[in-house]
């Protein structure tokens, strides 16, 4: 997400910003991910546009992952090759990330980081 928004303000990839605006770009991703967009009537999360490209990104990366694997990970080939299950692996790393990250309903992330702080 942080490439797609530099690319999008005109900008060379986020590595290459200046440390100012990596930050403030860094902050805005903060507030994407901590953002409670989850519908408990429809049972719905919804993302942006761009956080679904970076998932579909995702979703891309673990296919390959598991499928051709990787020494360094201690992770065989071919673990995972059907592309549904693959899916529905990456969708697990979305949910359990997203589950960790969201504020909860009520919280204000400033002030639960303040809390446990201290």
């Amino acid at each position: 997400m942080l490439d797609q928004w530099a690319a999008a303000a005109g900008g060379a990839a986020y590595a290459q910003l200046p440390p100012e605006q990596q930050a403030a770009l860094r902050e805005r991703l903060a507030h994407e991910y901590r953002t409670n967009s989850y519908d408990a009537a429809t049972r719905t999360i919804t993302v942006s546009s761009e956080r679904a490209r970076a998932i579909e990104a995702n979703i891309a990366y673990y296919a390959r992952l598991f499928a051709e694997g990787r020494d360094a990970y201690a992770l065989p080939p071919n673990t995972v090759v059907e592309p549904a299950r693959a899916r529905a692996l990456a969708a697990y790393f979305f949910w359990s990330a997203w589950a960790a990250a969201t504020d909860r309903p009520g919280e204000d992330e400033r002030v639960v980081a303040r809390d446990h702080a201290m």
